[in-house]
């Protein structure tokens, strides 16, 4: 999400100088976003409700709607998948030998953590970048 946007920008600005607790997660950019993913995904998450009723699912599913913005801030939704995500390599690295070198697991899973959120900041600005260069916006290089 680009909450630096021109139809974003005023609102969102307000909503931060509004209090000092308030956080850019829960701006109007992030919950504008939040909603719109819950419209899409409405029908699914009904269908998936419905088969949970009537006993048809072995599971019970969980519905995340995660929203990053173009500054690198996540939702609560995005949040959580991360922790997700890091619970789910901490499970599969409990099994794996010694490392040779020398990295303990809670080294091992710190490190993974921070490499996973700056994978995700840097594909947001990779994408900030091939959006920009084909809109054609001034000072943007183009590669010979």
């Amino acid at each position: 999400m680009h909450e630096s946007a021109g139809s974003y920008v005023k609102d969102v600005l307000a909503f931060l100088e509004a209090s000092s607790d308030n956080q850019p997660s829960g701006s109007p950019a992030f919950v504008k976003m939040r909603k719109k993913k819950e419209r899409h995904y409405g029908s699914l998450v009904a269908v998936a409700e419905r088969l949970l009723t009537e006993h048809k699912l072995n599971f019970q599913p969980k519905f995340l709607f995660p929203v990053v913005s173009s500054f690198g801030f996540f939702n609560d939704d995005m949040k959580q998948l991360m922790k997700v995500m890091v619970n789910r390599f901490k499970e599969t690295q409990e099994d794996e030998p010694e490392r040779d070198d020398g990295l303990g697991q809670a080294q091992v899973r710190g490190r993974y953590k921070v490499f996973l959120r700056n994978t995700i900041c840097f594909a947001l600005v990779k994408g900030l970048a091939l959006a920009a260069n084909c809109q054609g916006v001034k000072g943007v290089l183009h590669p010979i």
